[in-house]
């Protein structure tokens, strides 16, 4: 039996004989690393660590709690030399943190999860083209309806002449040049500029409406129509009116992008009366560039001249003006013009306003609003309006 004492200067009895001081030493650092390697082994590989040859670094088969619970509890260790237990608990508390260390290099992490794909898109609905008699005909995309009421409308879109003129409505950045159509193709070209909304080149026209049946009606009408030849001479001469007027709402695709959404428009017809009503000006072609007078009194008007035929009677915000004018399916042309020789603040507004109506020749109608063109070239508009 061994009996050694944590106190070097009492003497230590080994195997029944005492020892000297110096064999002391010697033989408790043996039986502390004996005591070492009987606690560590198990947790672990050998290594040489903090100067203590053969002590073990636990790995992840062990655990700190368990070494620090071994290393405190040898023999009531704690009670016999508090210094020396001390001394084990600072050193476990080492071993536990590199086990620590060792464990969560080795745990691999996670992979990120990829993202499901999206859903795949809904297929489009069949879409019904819309072959009818262009000629004549208006299409707008109408105002929003979020939008508080203003002095000049909102909405834009084209006429189509029908002699193959292309009429651009609210668009005053471009002028419009020609059109021409073949079954649901629409073919639309500009003299210059680029409007708001793409309006050059071939598209495909399309029903837009909720109800398809009247469509659908009229397209089967028009097929009949194609069959025997005599289509271009029936949309020329307009002799398909039912057809027409069941196609109200329509969808413009560009032709080398069937797929997309396009453009909704909205046939437009006139809601007033040309003849006996008075147009106020809303917009000039080049007039921003002119002060607009706040007298209300600029109007344009059409009166009968007693004899079949119409003119027209103005006022400019300094003069009257009279004329004569021959009205046509989108003809306006006034002949020459007749004005008092006032000078006034509304002088070079005035002479603007009356040059562009006299050099105008063709016209469109649009709800409740009139505007002249010069070819295809915007002049001037006009809203209906009551004086009080």
């Amino acid at each position: 039996m061994i009996l050694f004492s944590t106190d070097r200067l009492r003497p230590i009895s080994f195997g029944g004989r005492r020892l000297p001081s110096a064999q002391i030493g010697a033989k408790r650092r043996v039986i502390q690393m004996s005591a070492w390697k009987k606690i560590l082994k198990p947790a672990g590989r050998t290594c040489k660590t903090a100067g203590i040859p053969g002590t073990a670094i636990p790995r992840k088969s062990g655990s700190a709690g368990t070494v620090l619970k071994h290393l405190i509890a040898d023999n009531g260790t704690m009670k016999k030399n508090p210094i020396h237990a001390l001394f084990r608990v600072f050193f476990a508390a080492a071993i536990g943190l590199s086990s620590l260390l060792s464990s969560c290099a080795g745990v691999e992490e996670p992979s990120e999860e990829l993202p499901e794909p999206p859903p795949a898109a809904a297929p489009l609905p069949e879409r019904k083209p819309v072959s009818i008699n262009w000629a004549g005909t208006t299409w707008i995309i109408p105002d929003s309806p979020d939008k508080k009421p203003k002095n000049h409308p909102d909405y834009r879109g084209f006429h189509l002449g029908s002699d193959g003129k292309l009429f651009l409505i609210n668009l005053d950045t471009a002028t419009g040049n020609e059109w021409s159509a073949q079954g649901n193709r629409l073919s639309m070209s500009l003299l210059s500029g680029r409007p708001e909304i793409p309006l050059e080149g071939a598209f495909l026209a399309f029903s837009a409406e909720e109800d398809d049946e009247a469509i659908a009606c009229g397209s089967e009408a028009a097929k009949h129509t194609d069959s025997d030849g005599t289509a271009a001479e029936a949309n020329k001469k307009g002799d398909n009116p039912a057809e027409n007027a069941a196609v109200r709402k329509i969808r413009l695709v560009p032709e080398a992008m069937p797929d997309s959404e396009g453009l909704i428009l909205q046939r437009a017809e006139a809601n007033k009366d040309l003849v006996f009503n008075h147009w106020v000006p809303m917009a000039l072609k080049d007039g921003e560039t002119v002060h607009w007078p706040a007298n209300r009194e600029v109007h344009l008007m059409l009166l009968s001249d007693g004899a079949g035929g119409l003119g027209i009677l103005g006022y400019g915000g300094e003069n009257r003006f009279h004329g004569p004018v021959n009205v046509g399916m989108e003809d306006f042309i006034v002949g020459a013009i007749a004005m008092t020789k006032k000078i006034g603040l509304a002088s070079e507004f005035e002479n603007l306003y009356v040059g562009h109506i006299d050099a105008v020749n063709r016209y469109v109608q649009v709800r409740d609003e009139l505007y002249l063109y010069r070819d295809t070239l915007f002049l001037v508009s006009f809203s209906a309006e009551i004086f009080d």
